[in-house]
């Protein structure tokens, strides 16, 4: 178990703040956070231009996907493995490991398709601008991302029917 949680906290990223109040300051302002609140927006909005790379600035985008790639097809080996290691009967008895399972798929499965969005870009831009290497690798790349996402999403998938079915079933014997 404790390489599953490791695992999740390296694929989730929190956002939020903490705040560990002192006496009689349990209560925050409303607006205490805004001007983090209006970064983040404008970070997420700033994220949706489309961004025109030089040659040079597409190599360097492109090589920042490889090394994204094979940090998840590491996590995704690893995701692969810790499932295979644990009994089915543990994770029907336990619904708290069932579900952290759910959560890391899905979680891993949000970092892929972030990178493939990135591919699928660079791809674009090299197929607009001719550059049928560039275009062949960004494209090699995405599929190689699709197929480490189906293995992701099959376990995903499965582990989430099976909580649901379990759940129902928890409920029809109460």
């Amino acid at each position: 178990m404790p390489l599953l949680r490791s695992l999740l906290e390296e694929m989730t990223t929190g956002t939020g703040a903490e705040m560990t109040p002192g006496a009689g300051e349990q209560i925050a302002s409303p607006f205490a956070f805004k001007r983090k609140r209006r970064l983040i927006r404008k970070k997420l909005t700033e994220a949706e231009v489309e961004v025109s790379y030089t040659p040079e600035g597409w190599s360097k985008e492109f090589d920042k996907c490889v090394a994204a790639m094979k940090d998840f097809k590491a996590k995704v080996e690893r995701f692969i493995n810790v499932f295979e290691a644990y009994e089915m009967k543990e994770m029907i008895d336990n619904a708290d490991k069932l579900k952290q399972f759910v959560k890391l798929g899905e979680a891993l499965g949000d970092g892929l398709w972030k990178v493939n969005k990135k591919l699928w870009d660079l791809a674009d831009q090299a197929d607009e601008d001719n550059r049928k290497e560039e275009y062949k690798k960004a494209m090699e790349l995405t599929n190689y991302s699709d197929k480490l996402d189906a293995s992701v999403s099959a376990i995903t998938n499965l582990l989430d029917s099976m909580e649901h079915n379990l759940q129902n079933y928890r409920d029809q014997k109460s």
